[in-house]
């Protein structure tokens, strides 16, 4: 996790589009103040164990991206552990979200985005006597930097291990580890699969959010163009059905269903399910 005390010291990289920005939050499925409000029972299985970490992972994160501390703080054990190799050691929720709450974003326009670098994410369970009573995340992720009216830049990298605890009949984390910090690695662009302007018009038309209602997509030379709230998001082919947004995380997969027209979106932020768009 990236704390503010050294917003300096990694290299400005790359600049990302504002309308990738103002798009971002559109794709979601979870909304950060309804975390949790369900108690998770113990897991049965590793596979049931991944789903519910990589799930709460991607909605602690998102309550980060939104600087929604409130949000944050639903998943923090009380006496929890916070080791960052820069910004030193905190110990207890309130310390840590005293600190997030003074420095995640600020009046000024300084806030703070987090990524997970696809593909990084590893869980492994916790037990005893074979049964599951934690569990352990750890990946890497880059942090973008939006201060004043500059836009966003990617900023630094990172590595994070948390360590998920079932606690009276849900998850919360309890030890948090962030470290090697860097300067971030540019991001490598997918290649674009080709696709003619004229093949890529069977995918238009429009589409109901999960999140946000109606949602139009439209052809536009070798993308497609995705219209939400005043919002555009360019999606570029990466395969027949697939789709992606450079320098982002985000896949947009197309399905069909039975006559073989287009169904739905499947949309994934660093794999995790993020929305379901439906074809009107």
């Amino acid at each position: 996790m990236l704390l503010v005390e050294y917003p300096s010291i990694f290299a400005i990289l790359n600049t990302i589009l504002p309308e990738i920005l103002a798009m971002r939050s559109f794709i979601f499925l979870f909304i950060c103040p309804l975390v949790l409000l369900t108690p998770l029972k113990g897991q049965t299985s590793d596979a049931l164990l991944h789903d519910t970490i990589s799930q709460l992972d991607f909605q602690f994160w998102e309550c980060y991206n939104r600087c929604d501390v409130q949000g944050m703080s639903q998943f923090l054990q009380e006496d929890l552990e916070f080791y960052h190799d820069k910004a030193g050691p905190l110990s207890g929720k309130s310390a840590l979200v005293e600190s997030l709450k003074k420095n995640l974003c600020t009046e000024g326009g300084y806030r703070l985005r987090r990524e997970a670098i696809e593909g990084s994410l590893e869980i492994y369970p916790m037990k005893q006597n074979n049964e599951i009573y934690g569990a352990i995340i750890s990946g890497m992720h880059v942090f973008y930097i939006t201060e004043g009216e500059r836009g966003e830049v990617l900023d630094g990298k990172a590595r994070f291990s948390h360590l998920w605890i079932l606690e009276k009949g849900r998850w919360v984390m309890s030890r948090l580890l962030s470290y090697d910090h860097g300067p971030a690695p540019k991001h490598s662009s997918k290649p674009v699969y080709p696709i003619s302007e004229a093949g890529l018009k069977k995918f238009e038309g429009n589409y109901e959010s999960m999140q946000v209602g109606e949602v139009s997509v439209k052809a536009d030379k070798d993308r497609l163009l995705l219209k939400v709230q005043g919002g555009i998001m360019y999606l570029y082919p990466a395969g027949e059905m697939q789709f992606f947004v450079k320098d982002q995380a985000t896949s947009f997969t197309f399905e069909t269903v039975e006559d073989g027209k287009i169904g739905g979106i499947v949309i994934e932020e660093s794999g995790v399910l993020a929305d379901y768009l439906r074809k009107l």
